[in-house]
């Protein structure tokens, strides 16, 4: 598939799954933060995060864990491109946004998406 394909449709799983740490959506994205192209391995990165917003380490088998630390490691690895290791650190801010305590949300309060935001 078009590499422009797979990183708009690791970033769309991302905002769709915002703040549920859904773990299917996680499979989803994992296959595609070890990708050839680096940007598809930033949006697998960004949407990873997007996911794991407001989630604790307890409630998905350790795997928030895991991903801080590929976020790290990401980060300070020497070969790794520039886009990837920019992917990394926003990813970081996203997890880590408000202190842990904000979440992006695209919806209203009774379920239905803002189209002016989405």
């Amino acid at each position: 598939f078009n590499p422009h394909v797979r990183y708009a449709s690791c970033v769309a799983v991302g905002i769709a799954m915002a703040g549920t740490g859904d773990s299917e959506s996680v499979a989803l994205l994992e296959p595609m933060l070890d990708d050839m192209a680096d940007f598809v391995r930033q949006g697998a990165l960004l949407g990873t995060a997007m996911i794991y917003m407001q989630q604790s380490d307890a409630s998905n088998g350790r795997k928030i864990k895991s991903f801080r630390e590929k976020l790290g490691s990401t980060v300070t690895e020497k070969h790794q491109s520039t886009l990837t290791k920019m992917g990394a650190i926003l990813s970081t801010g996203l997890i880590d946004a408000g202190g842990r305590n904000c979440s992006l949300v695209l919806g209203s309060r009774t379920g239905f998406t803002k189209m002016t935001s989405a």
